[in-house]
């Protein structure tokens, strides 16, 4: 490059030029420009001009946006197994299996420990924060986890609404809406109707055994609970009533085929949940019956009052809150509706017919529910009687 300016400066200042007379200025302040250009500057443009003149091979492209993704940052990019801190999955060779698998894996563990605490209370064992599954008996051990199979089985074979399974699924995970149970610890308790939970007996038996849990007072201590059972052990051919584990975890008792118990058990828990929700909503519906009539006696007291009552987060709804008619005891009653909803719900299933696989053992002389000349009955209920 100096070379071809240096020629081209020549050229200009020749004598033949007729500018010839500014030849020793012009050249003057040409040459001291040029020794004003740093030496580094100098040598890039020599570097410059010796590249253009020789163009070597052409220069890689920059990659794109979904090149890097892919080469660079995919390659750094996935998952840690839940337990482990090697084990990963990178992001290229995920699975819809493997995916799912993470996903539910936490859901599946908290929905085994739920369903093996409803196994403990049903058989009367301690809860897990007590003993361990590991220093359990041997045999009560083995006992635990069939129910995750017993409830697979249920909705496979068993050809019924699915309003009458949910009792039993939202029981084996303590998901029916009690106020104190593992999945609303932080809810407002409240006594039940019947007076032997809460506020009741259970609280001034307290310092004499631990208090229940609400799903062990209302599935099965509770009144409405025993109305439902009484009318099970009033057709049980067995010498001894039904226990608690082979009405929660679906265990036919002897005399009954296991068909039969499904369905009974469905409908007997499904009852005793619309019980519960009726002697609920009638004792609240007194309660506030009785608020209302104080109201009316000292109208600025009970405005007070409902101005610091804290929201009740499991409202029933006001179709529910039908106080019983005078004289009838709420109880009573709600045990009659509880019996007459599980024989309902036996009666519905009847009407169905036999279904075709798996009820060849049921004949006319089974208890509750029974086959005879191709057709299934249903049994009477078991006479009750309310208190005036």
């Amino acid at each position: 490059m100096r070379v071809d300016w240096e020629g081209w400066l020549r050229d200009y200042l020749a004598p033949s030029d007729g500018r010839r007379r500014r030849r020793g200025p012009t050249l003057a302040a040409l040459q001291g420009l040029v020794g004003d250009i740093p030496p580094s500057w100098w040598s890039a443009a020599q570097a410059h001009a010796a590249q253009l003149a020789n163009p070597g091979p052409a220069p890689v492209p920059a990659p794109s946006t979904s090149e890097v993704v892919r080469t660079t940052i995919m390659p750094r990019m996935g998952w840690k197994l839940s337990g482990s801190e090697t084990l990963k999955v990178p992001l290229a060779k995920l699975s819809v299996r493997m995916a799912t698998s993470m996903q539910l894996d936490d859901v599946a563990t908290r929905r085994a420990d739920l369903h093996e605490d409803y196994e403990r209370a049903a058989q009367g064992l301690p809860p897990r924060a007590v003993v361990r599954r590991e220093d359990l008996p041997a045999a009560a051990a083995a006992t635990l986890g069939a129910i995750r199979d017993t409830l697979a089985r249920l909705w496979q074979k068993v050809r019924w609404e699915r309003r009458h399974f949910e009792t039993l699924w939202r029981l084996a995970i303590d998901a029916v809406p009690l106020p104190g149970n593992s999945h609303m610890p932080l809810a407002r308790r409240e006594p039940c109707g019947c007076g032997q939970h809460g506020h009741g007996g259970a609280a001034v038996e307290a310092h004499a055994a631990a208090a229940p849990t609400p799903r062990q007072h209302h599935f099965w201590d509770c009144a409405v609970a025993k109305a439902v059972v009484a009318q099970i052990n009033a057709h049980n051919p067995g010498p001894a009533p039904i226990s608690q584990a082979q009405l929660w975890l679906v265990q036919a008792p002897p005399g009954f085929q296991q068909c039969v118990w499904d369905v009974v058990v469905m409908a007997a828990l499904a009852a005793t949940e619309h019980g519960r929700v009726r002697l609920r909503g009638m004792t609240r519906a007194a309660a506030a019956l009785g608020i209302q009539t104080a109201a009316a006696a000292a109208p600025e007291a009970a405005v007070a009052g409902a101005a610091e009552a804290e929201p009740d987060l499991d409202e029933i709804p006001p179709t529910q809150l039908t106080p019983p008619q005078p004289g009838v005891n709420p109880v009573e009653l709600a045990c009659a509706r509880a019996v007459a909803d599980f024989w309902s719900r036996l009666m519905q299933f009847a009407q169905l017919g036999v279904p075709q696989k798996g009820w060849d053992g049921v004949d006319a002389t089974h208890p509750i529910l029974a086959v005879v000349n191709g057709e299934m009955l249903c049994a009477m209920p078991q006479a009750m009687e309310l208190e005036a």
